[in-house]
């Protein structure tokens, strides 16, 4: 058989399983495959979910999912067209565009707020004419990320296996700066967040989240941690902590958090479930004196493992979320108590 676009969606539709896997297999992986011919693979099986032809649409929808960021703008640009509703139904996107953004840039702020979120950040951070779409709309976005934000309560949100830094400053472009992140995207904060949702797929390597101002903290939310260096970002904007916490119901579960202030690094603890602990330089009894002499006024006091009231995960005193609520914000316990100044932005480290 000829290997065409038609062959390509003859196969697709071949009862076999086998074949449709063979047609599909280069789009995931790397089979020596001219890119051309992935391309055109891809093509036909966004024709046949925007035609709802056969009855593999599942399984074509799940490929798709797992295509190559360079790849996956021939989907955003077929989103784009005004041909393809058939197509956004398919994969259970729906399209809005009430501020006239670009065809491109609306179909990518659609995606975040669908089981998408991962492969639409991805688009926005890399280069490309989707990029350079969403750099033009940069205004719009803006006022869209303002009205979603109005418009949505603002929740905690489960955050897992990520880390984060809180600064205390609402100047998110001394924040861009100190951290050097690049190519800022407004996006909602509830969309934002959903790219760090336990039961989604993994964010982007390079999306870093910065976060509105929350009671005076600017959070970042990276999916690894940042090349950052604490004390000098201490020095600049007076305090700077970094967290990070990994949940994965008792298999692997640790913790981690480091505070600097003026300059100089001044706490730090670690746990896993392998006890590979570390704490310093105060003791267990120093340290929740200091937590708790410097704990947000709002704030409970911090409890020991033996008093009676105690109810820590997996008996930690000390972990990252339960400190970030106290020394600065923690992002499971946002909501309608919470001052919040400016919107989230998606950006990019510029080494990345």
């Amino acid at each position: 058989m000829t290997d065409t676009t038609a062959s390509f969606r003859e196969q697709l539709l071949h009862p076999d399983p086998e074949v449709r896997h063979c047609v599909v297999r280069p789009l995931y992986h790397d089979a020596g495959e001219g890119h051309q011919q992935c391309r055109e693979r891809l093509t036909a099986m966004l024709d046949l979910l925007n035609e709802k032809v056969g009855e593999y649409l599942h399984e074509y929808r799940r490929v798709i999912s797992r295509v190559l960021p360079d790849d996956f703008s021939i989907v955003v640009d077929a989103l784009a067209r005004t041909d393809t509703e058939h197509l956004a139904e398919s994969l259970g996107i729906t399209v809005h565009n009430g501020y006239g953004l670009r065809p491109r840039t609306a179909v990518l702020v659609s995606m975040l707020a669908s089981g998408w979120a991962s492969q639409a950040a991805n688009q926005l951070l890399s280069g490309g004419p989707v990029a350079h779409d969403a750099a033009l709309d940069w205004t719009l976005l803006h006022r869209r990320a303002q009205d979603l934000d109005a418009a949505e309560p603002l929740e905690s949100t489960f955050v897992d296996e990520c880390f984060w830094y809180a600064v205390p400053t609402s100047d998110q472009a001394a924040v861009l700066d100190a951290f050097q992140l690049t190519g800022a995207v407004p996006v909602g904060f509830r969309e934002a967040a959903r790219l760090f949702d336990a039961q989604g797929a993994l964010p982007p390597d390079k999306a870093v989240v910065v976060t509105p101002a929350f009671d005076g903290w600017t959070l970042l939310v990276h999916r690894g941690a940042l090349d950052a260096d604490l004390e000098a970002l201490s020095a600049r904007f007076g305090a700077a902590h970094f967290y990070g916490h990994g949940y994965q119901s008792g298999c692997g579960d640790w913790s981690d958090w480091t505070v600097a202030e003026q300059g100089k690094e001044l706490q730090s603890c670690f746990y896993d479930l392998y006890g590979n602990d570390s704490m310093g330089p105060a003791s267990r009894d120093e340290m929740l004196a200091w937590i708790n002499k410097r704990r947000q006024p709002a704030t409970p006091r911090l409890l020991a493992a033996d008093d009676p009231a105690f109810n820590g995960y997996n008996g930690w005193e000390f972990d990252a979320e339960s400190v970030a609520h106290r020394l600065s914000v923690s992002l499971h316990r946002v909501g309608s108590h919470t001052t919040v100044k400016g919107t989230s932005l998606l950006a990019t480290p510029i080494a990345s």
